[in-house]
């Protein structure tokens, strides 16, 4: 009996919902043919309830567009700008169409819909380059791959400018390689080696961004500063010894040369890239050069020896004889991301980040 009584409660649901469907796409209708034969004043009753329950997302937008223009030319601004404003929340991308009454591009320009605040996330990778300061032998330095993850967030002052933080996380790569003498085993012998050299750090770029406002693309480019932490750093070689009729693989070991590593860093960072809108969401990808401004060797500790916390570090350098020279780290970083704007749409004399700032600068005029 139950689901009986449920069956026929679902039943005249649907038709009740169907038959204001169908009530609601004749007041649209009626709306419209109003609208074109300039009987305005009684489209706000047409459309209201409709508004609140009947009409789909899409079909909402162009009725809140087309009860816009009829407060506009009704004169009722209040009404206009309730309307409008509705409209903005729905859809905050809305562009100003060519065929829009020049009321609507004077109405348009009294709101702002810029997000104040973008969230972005990305994934990719870099490539290392080593710049070294000064030479201490013949090792060469070759850049590798690495991954890079950023999560970042967008303080946006207008459509162009903004100023953004980012908390990235990356493991840097490249390889270290020499010959070396060894004076031990045979007169003049050289023994080639090769480290590859990981280094973990987490990085807090901030920058200043200019983008172009486009309508689907959204260029941009970027310049800032970046304080970098390295909490850890391997290092695994590959050794061999030259003897006069044959050669010794020394077995591959990977340690920690954390300390004999510098923890804290300091660059500068350029960038650019372009966002691709996609509904009210936005895919970007984004390309970075890092410039090194700090020496990475430890020389406070690079030769320690007999040292508690240091003899794993002495008897790799002794027994591998890598000698590092003092060196920066450069990259080239390319992440591909995804942007989650917060949006809010607002009249341009309502409290943000720019009218803030301009009532500074405002007020200090009026001071002197």
């Amino acid at each position: 009996m139950k689901k009986c009584l449920l069956f026929f409660a679902t039943l005249v649901m649907l038709a009740g919902s169907n038959q204001a469907m169908g009530q609601c796409a004749e007041n649209w209708d009626k709306a419209k043919n109003d609208f074109e034969n300039g009987h305005l004043y009684g489209i706000p009753g047409l459309l209201g309830d409709c508004l609140e329950n009947g009409f789909s997302k899409q079909e909402k937008i162009e009725a809140y567009r087309l009860l816009t223009i009829t407060y506009l030319y009704i004169d009722d601004p209040y009404g206009a700008q309730n309307s409008f404003l509705s409209l903005l929340k729905l859809d905050p991308e809305y562009r100003i169409k060519p065929n829009d009454p020049i009321e609507l591009v004077h109405l348009n320009k009294q709101f702002i819909t810029t997000p104040i605040i973008l969230w972005r996330g990305r994934l990719g990778t870099n490539y290392s380059f080593i710049a070294v300061i000064d030479d201490v032998s013949s090792e060469k330095y070759t850049p590798a791959v690495g991954l890079t993850g950023v999560g970042s967030l967008d303080v946006q002052f207008n459509k162009v400018i903004s100023l953004s933080v980012d908390a990235e996380f990356a493991a840097n790569t490249y390889r270290y390689y020499d010959l070396l003498f060894n004076k031990d085993l045979i007169q003049n012998a050289l023994d080639p080696h090769e480290f590859k050299e990981v280094a973990y750090n987490t990085s807090l770029p901030i920058y200043l961004k200019l983008t172009y406002p486009g309508v689907s693309y959204y260029p941009y480019i970027y310049g800032g500063y970046s304080p970098t932490y390295n909490f850890y750093t391997k290092s695994t070689a590959q050794y061999t010894i030259k003897l006069q009729e044959s050669e010794i693989q020394i077995e591959p070991k990977t340690l920690d040369i954390s300390p004999i590593r510098n923890r804290f860093s300091q660059s500068i960072i350029v960038g650019g890239g372009l966002m691709r809108r996609l509904d009210y969401n936005y895919i970007f990808f984004d390309i970075r050069f890092r410039f090194g401004l700090t020496n990475l060797l430890n020389t406070d500790t690079q030769y320690l020896v007999d040292q508690k916390g240091y003899e794993e570090i002495t008897t790799y350098s002794l027994l591998y004889k890598k000698e590092d020279s003092r060196f920066r780290q450069n990259d080239l970083t390319l992440t591909f991301g995804w942007v989650l704007p917060q949006y809010k749409p607002r009249k341009k004399n309502e409290i943000t980040i720019s009218s803030i700032v301009r009532g500074l600068f405002k007020k200090n005029n009026k001071d002197e």
